[in-house]
C-alpha cells in the first residue's frame, strides 16, 4: 500500500512535470505564432505597398518628364496665342505737321536731308544713366595713365549725354586691320536742323575755349566757331565713334550696319545709299588724345530710317532700325558700364480709315537680358508689357469713331522680363492716328532690332 502510494505521487509529479514541459510549449507555440503574426505574415501585404510605392515612384517620375518635354510646347502655345488689349486714343484738333511727313513716300525722305533728319529727331531715346559719373576718361593701354593728368584723355563737354540727328558726310569708317580692343566704327554726321545745328556749335565753342593754339588751322570767327546758319550748315558735323561688342560684329554687319568688311552703307541692304541720315545717343565729348575736336563718343544708341531704293516699292512702310550697344573697348569704364538699361520710343502714323494698320517688332542682334536693372528706368510703366508673343490685337477705343484695331507683331516670342512694351500719346484728329511704341531693354551688350509700320 505503501509502495502504491509512493508510485503514486511518483505518477503525479511525473504528470506535473509533463503539464508544465506542454504548457510551457503551448506558449512558446503562441509566442511563435505572436511573432509569425507581427513579422511574416504581414510580409505579403508589405511586399504589396513596396511594389505600389515603387510604381507610383516611377509613375510621378515618369509624369514629370512628360511635364518637363510638354513646357515648351505650353510656352510655345502661349506665345502663339493671340492676345488683346483695350487702349483709348485722345481727341486732337490737329497732328503736328512734322507727324504728318511720316505719311511722305521714302523715296523724297531719302531726297530730302532735312525732311529725314526732322523724323528722326521724333524718336525718344532714354537710357538708365543719363548723367554721366565722370568728367574724364582715357585710354588704358600704353602711358594713359600718365598722359591723362595732362589733359591727354577724352573730357565729357556737358555731363548728360546727348541726342545728335545730322546725314553722313562720308562713308561709315571701320579698321581694316586686326580686331584690337579698339574697334571703332566712326561716322562724320553733319547737321541740317536748328536745334541739332546749335549742339555743334556749342561743342565747337568748347574746343575753341580748351584748345585756342590747336585747331588744326582752323580760323575761330569762321563757321563752325561762329554760329550757324543753313547756307553754313555743311560745317557743322560731329564724329561718332563706337566699338561695338567683340563676338557679335559679323552678326551686325549681315543683319544691323556695316562693322566688318568694307560694303559701307551703299553696300549694305539696310541702307542702300552712301550717306544715309543717322540719329544717335551717347556721351557728348572732346577728344583731346588729338586736338580736343567734339565726338559723341560713345554713341550708345544709333537709330535710321531705311529707305533703301531696292526696296521703294514698299512706300507705303516705315522701316525703323534701333540699336543699343555698350562700348566694348577698356577706355570708357565709368561712361559704359554693363548692363546697358534703355528705352526707344518708335513713331507712328496711320490713316483712321487703314483696313488693317501692322507694327511689326523684329528682333535682331541682341545679347543676354539683365531683368533686375530694368526697374532702374524710371520711365519703365507699371503695366508695361512682355514680349512673349508673335501677334497681339490692340483696339482703340474712341469716344468720336468706331473702335480701329491696331495689330502688333514679332518675329519670335521672348519670354523674358528684361525686354518690355507699350504703346503711348496715342491720338487722333478724326482723319490720322498718331502715336508711340515704346520698347524697354536691360542687356548685358546690346539689342537692336527693325520695327516697321505698315
Amino acid at each position: 500500500m505503501r509502495h502504491f502510494k509512493k508510485a503514486g505521487v511518483s505518477v503525479t509529479a511525473h504528470c506535473a512535470k509533463v503539464e508544465t514541459a506542454v504548457h510551457s510549449e503551448v506558449i512558446k507555440a503562441h509566442q511563435l505564432v505572436a511573432l509569425y503574426n507581427v513579422f511574416v505574415k504581414p510580409i505579403p501585404t508589405i511586399y504589396f505597398f513596396i511594389i505600389l510605392g515603387i510604381n507610383i515612384l516611377l509613375m510621378f517620375r515618369l509624369l514629370s518628364g512628360l511635364l518637363l518635354l510638354a513646357l515648351p510646347y505650353f510656352a510655345v502655345a502661349q506665345a502663339l496665342a493671340p492676345r488683346t488689349i483695350t487702349l483709348p486714343v485722345r481727341n486732337i484738333a490737329a497732328i503736328d505737321s512734322v507727324w504728318m511727313q511720316l505719311k511722305t513716300s521714302n523715296i523724297e525722305i531719302r531726297n530730302d536731308s532735312i525732311l529725314n533728319e526732322q523724323l528722326l529727331d521724333l524718336v525718344q531715346i532714354k537710357v538708365a544713366d543719363s548723367v554721366l559719373t565722370k568728367r574724364t576718361q582715357r585710354h588704358r593701354s600704353g602711358f594713359g595713365w600718365l598722359l591723362a593728368p595732362f589733359g591727354i584723355h577724352w573730357r565729357a563737354i556737358t555731363m548728360n549725354r546727348v541726342k545728335y540727328v545730322g546725314t553722313a558726310k562720308k562713308d561709315i569708317g571701320n579698321p581694316a586691320k586686326p580686331e584690337y580692343t579698339e574697334y571703332d566704327i566712326n561716322v562724320d554726321l553733319m547737321a541740317h536742323t536748328p536745334k541739332h545745328m546749335a549742339l555743334v556749335w556749342q561743342g565747337q565753342q568748347k574746343q575753341k575755349e580748351v584748345n585756342k593754339k590747336n585747331l588744326r588751322g582752323q580760323d575761330p570767327n569762321k563757321p563752325p566757331f561762329i554760329e550757324p546758319t543753313q547756307e553754313t550748315a555743311h560745317y557743322y558735323r560731329i564724329h561718332c565713334e563706337l566699338t561695338p561688342p567683340k563676338h557679335y560684329r559679323e552678326q551686325l554687319t549681315q543683319w544691323f550696319y556695316p562693322v566688318t568688311g568694307h560694303k559701307g552703307f551703299a553696300g549694305h541692304p539696310n541702307f542702300g545709299e552712301p550717306r544715309p541720315t543717322l540719329g544717335v545717343y551717347g556721351a557728348f565729348t572732346m577728344d583731346c588724345n588729338h586736338n580736343c575736336h567734339i565726338e559723341i563718343h560713345p554713341y550708345e544708341w544709333l537709330w535710321w530710317l531705311d529707305v533703301n531704293p531696292t526696296k521703294d516699292s514698299l512706300a507705303n512702310e516705315k522701316r525703323w532700325m534701333v540699336g543699343l550697344q555698350r562700348e566694348a573697348s577698356n577706355r570708357f569704364r565709368k561712361w559704359a558700364t554693363s548692363p546697358r538699361v534703355g528705352l526707344v520710343s518708335v513713331p507712328f502714323l496711320f490713316a483712321a480709315d487703314a483696313p488693317n494698320p501692322t507694327i511689326m517688332v523684329e528682333h535682331l542682334v541682341f545679347s543676354d537680358f539683365v531683368p533686375e536693372a530694368l526697374q532702374t528706368l524710371p520711365e519703365l510703366p507699371a503695366d508695361a508689357l512682355d514680349l512673349n508673343f508673335t501677334e497681339m490685337t490692340v483696339s482703340l477705343t474712341n469716344e468720336l469713331k468706331e473702335d480701329k484695331t491696331l495689330t502688333i507683331r514679332t518675329n519670335q516670342p521672348i519670354d523674358n522680363e528684361g525686354l518690355r512694351m507699350w504703346l503711348s500719346g496715342v491720338e487722333t484728329d478724326g482723319q490720322w492716328i498718331k502715336g508711340y511704341i515704346n520698347i524697354a531693354m536691360s542687356v548685358k551688350d546690346l539689342y537692336t532690332a527693325r520695327v516697321t509700320v505698315k
